[in-house]
Formats: C-alpha cells, sequence, structure tokens
C-alpha cells in the first residue's frame, strides 16, 4: 500500500501500475489506512477483541493537557486521530516545537539565497508535519507555498515566506507549556 501526498486523478493507475496493491493519501487518516489494509488482511485485528478503530479516542483514555486544547491555530484532536493517543501527540508536539527556531532559519535561508529545491523540501516536511499535529493554518500556507514552489511561482514564495515564518514562529509562544 502506498502512502503519498499525491492526489491526482491519474494516481490510482500510477500506483497500481507501479505494482502497488492500493494507496492511501497523506496526511493519513488512521481509518482510511485500516479500512484499506482490512481489504488485503481481512482477519487483522487492531485491538484485542475488536475490529474497529476508536477515532474518537484512540486507545488511551488519557486527558489533553487543558492548555492544549485552547491554542489558536491548533486541532488537537485532529492531531490525535493521526498520532493514536494523547501521549503519542504530547511526544509529536514537543518535537515540532523544539524545532521551530532551526527549521524557520533554514527556510529563510533557502528562500534568501533562491535554494528553491532546498526550499520545496523544507516547505513539503513543514505541510506534512503541519497536517499531523493539526496546525491548520500552517497546513494551508506550507501547501500553497510548496505549490508555488512546484509551479516554478517564487514571486509568490517570496511574498508569502514571512508570513508562513510568522506563522510558524508563533508556535513558539503558544506551545511554550511545553517547556516549562
Amino acid at each position: 500500500i502506498a502512502l503519498t501526498g499525491e492526489n491526482d486523478e491519474n494516481a490510482e493507475e500510477r500506483f497500481l501500475g507501479m505494482g502497488f496493491s492500493d494507496y492511501v493519501n497523506k496526511p493519513v487518516e488512521p481509518e482510511v489506512l485500516f479500512g484499506t489494509m482490512k481489504k488485503f488482511f481481512p482477519d487483522l485485528k487492531l485491538k484485542e477483541g475488536t475490529d474497529d478503530v476508536d477515532v474518537n479516542g484512540g486507545f488511551d483514555d488519557t486527558p489533553f493537557p487543558e492548555w492544549v486544547l485552547n491554542i489558536e491555530g491548533l486541532d488537537a484532536n485532529k492531531g490525535k486521530r493521526h498520532s493514536g493517543t494523547v501521549k503519542n501527540y504530547m511526544d509529536g508536539l514537543s518535537v515540532f516545537a523544539s524545532s521551530i527556531q532551526r527549521r524557520a532559519g533554514e527556510l529563510e535561508a533557502a528562500c534568501d539565497s533562491g535554494d528553491w529545491e532546498g526550499y520545496g523540501i523544507k516547505v513539503h516536511a513543514l505541510k506534512g508535519i503541519s497536517g499531523m499535529i493539526g496546525a491548520t493554518k500552517l497546513y494551508e500556507i506550507s501547501a500553497a507555498l510548496e505549490k508555488a514552489c512546484d509551479e516554478k511561482d517564487f514571486e509568490f514564495v517570496k511574498r508569502n515566506n514571512p508570513g508562513l515564518l510568522e506563522e510558524y514562529r508563533s508556535f513558539l509562544k503558544r506551545l511554550s507549556p511545553l517547556f516549562s
């Protein structure tokens, strides 16, 4: 099963032609992935005694820290659906937060130097992690800039990169309770 960010009308034909049995688009929704897996492994059990994914609570009933649910621009429940448990989500959020300064600096340097290939790779990675943690606005900006890179619209990238960096770096303050 291919996991891909390529979602065009030829995707199915292309992946089946490469020998894959099926494909799932990123960001991966667990219920879609497990549903696809069950097509090929009908006896697959995700948890003893069940063959359903609990998309509302994963397999963990640990509550979110209250402050996480109140962060502007972050849909923690959406992020948890990608992570499976609150613990996994919080671990991923910590990794995201601890890399903001470095990654934002890399994006800024790539844009300033005109390293569009490097910029495209970095903004693609940011789009992925933003989708995984539920940072919706950051995901949308990253997706637009990745598309502009793919289309070689570098003027759009130059105009909009400052807004991306502002939104990205704003998560340092929003996620500061992780570091206290």
